[in-house]
């Protein structure tokens, strides 16, 4: 499967410090954020973008690992070595 990299947007507005204040009936206060302007409004970060990251760095890290494995075992073959139980013994000169 492959990954299709999100176009990752920073969010671009102007008066992003300012705030309306309203205050709340039991004393607390409410900050709602009022900038400006908003040019851009940025790629939202939240569960769906990270899962996406964390199941590409895993599938990664999986292939990796076969790889090696797969490489390894192929080395081994060449070599004239094989497994025999937790040894390695070497069929051959070396």
């Amino acid at each position: 499967m492959t990954y299709a990299i999100p176009d990752i947007k920073d969010r671009v507005a102007s008066g992003d410090n300012k705030y309306d204040l309203t205050n709340l009936a039991d004393g607390r206060v409410q900050l709602m954020p009022h900038p400006d302007s908003i040019t851009e409004s940025g790629t939202p970060i939240n569960r769906t973008l990270f899962m996406q990251m964390a199941q590409g760095i895993k599938d990664n890290e999986t292939l990796i690992n076969d790889t090696t494995t797969n490489l390894s075992e192929e080395i081994e073959e060449k070599a004239g070595i094989f497994s025999l139980g937790t040894q390695k013994v070497t069929i051959g000169v070396i």
